[in-house]
């Protein structure tokens, strides 16, 4: 079987886009009985009739996952989102399409989507025989471009990254866990992200880890970068006194991305690649919650007590109410590995099930 798959691919330079068409790819391997020969398209490429034709020499056309639905990546007033394919392009695809574990990634107080947004999704749904957007915050937000009657279309299929280790390393025992802290910082659109600067967020960060390795004399830092962006955390940091370790996860292969979540004790996540990851690990995450989409996810999992939003960092100035949450996080690491594995089952069945719907139409 030929599967068209356009997505945003990396090499190397974001270890969350590094990760996530990989994953997906793995994920349908995984329920596929049938051997896949992989045809990739680079969602930020220009679309033209030859893209169409690959498209329509494929037996089916996969679009995701991840926020592809984000208005400055590629910004263009061909389809407002990520790929800039227009309305008659999406008619003219021949084979059965289909949105995978895609995500609504506006940040917070971002201009809004262009007027082509609206003409393009409305396109794309009427076409699409199968939608799946990956937590029920972006299928909210995605309604609300859509007429009335395309509603029903758009299902929930989680990002694959949350079951990342059962597809990466299925067979594989689970490493002993390491006596790490992780944390991941993430500062592109920090206008967005927070209402002080990145140096006075990380200065209240560190306050709070220094206080929780007081309390954890064993504990060792790890700042994990998944984009060269990142970068800035580790300085502030390690200005504010932390003795720290950098790791550059922007160069890694997809495995070994996600063994370096599956090791340390706890991740402290801003990126929502973090988050997922850590989850698909089984690893406790304290997610640091500057975009909407973390609190999403941990809305549908139902543990909000897994976050805390960043103004509330700001508002601290000595930085408890993290080292609080911290604490929190810390305590409860058993129950949390105990819900995640709950979660990975219940994820793997909604995803398997949403790939039978989706591939019915071949």
């Amino acid at each position: 079987m030929r599967i068209a798959h356009v997505a945003a691919f990396h090499k190397a330079g974001n270890a969350g886009d590094i990760l996530l068409p990989a994953a997906l790819q793995r994920l349908i391997e995984s329920w596929s009985r049938i051997k896949i020969e992989w045809i990739e398209i680079q969602a930020r490429d220009p679309v033209n009739s030859a893209t169409i034709q690959k498209i329509n020499s494929c037996d089916i056309c996969i679009v995701g996952g991840g926020g592809l639905f984000l208005p400055d990546t590629n910004a263009n007033d061909i389809s407002g989102w990520q790929w800039a394919i227009s309305p008659e392009h999406i008619y003219a695809i021949q084979v059965p399409l289909v949105l995978r574990g895609v995500g609504y990634n506006l940040f917070r107080n971002q201009p809004r989507f262009n007027d082509s947004f609206g003409i393009s999704v409305a396109a794309l749904a009427e076409k699409a025989v199968f939608i799946g957007l990956r937590n029920t915050g972006s299928i909210h937000a995605f309604r609300k471009h859509l007429p009335y009657r395309l509603h029903n279309k758009i299902r929930l299929d989680p990002c694959p990254t949350s079951i990342s280790q059962q597809l990466f390393s299925p067979t594989i025992a689970q490493p002993p866990r390491e006596p790490v802290v992780a944390i991941n910082l993430a500062f592109d659109r920090s206008s967005l992200r927070f209402s002080s600067g990145p140096e006075e967020i990380c200065h209240r960060i560190a306050l709070a880890l220094k206080r929780f390795l007081d309390i954890n004399e064993n504990l060792s830092i790890s700042y994990y970068s998944h984009f060269d962006m990142d970068d800035i955390g580790y300085e502030h940091l390690k200005s504010a006194g932390l003795q720290i370790k950098f790791e550059d996860l922007s160069c890694l292969r997809s495995g070994q991305i996600v063994k370096k979540y599956a090791k340390p004790n706890l991740v402290i996540g801003m990126r929502g690649h973090s988050q997922l990851i850590s989850l698909g690990c089984g690893t406790p995450c304290l997610s640091l919650i500057s975009h909407d989409k973390l609190q999403w996810l941990l809305d549908d999992l139902n543990r909000q007590e897994w976050g805390i939003d960043i103004s509330m960092i700001e508002a601290s100035i000595s930085g408890s109410e993290l080292f609080c949450k911290l604490v929190e996080v810390r305590d409860q690491a058993s129950a949390i590995h105990r819900d995640c594995a709950l979660f990975h089952g219940q994820i793997r069945k909604v995803l398997d099930r949403n790939s039978e719907i989706a591939f019915a139409a071949i």
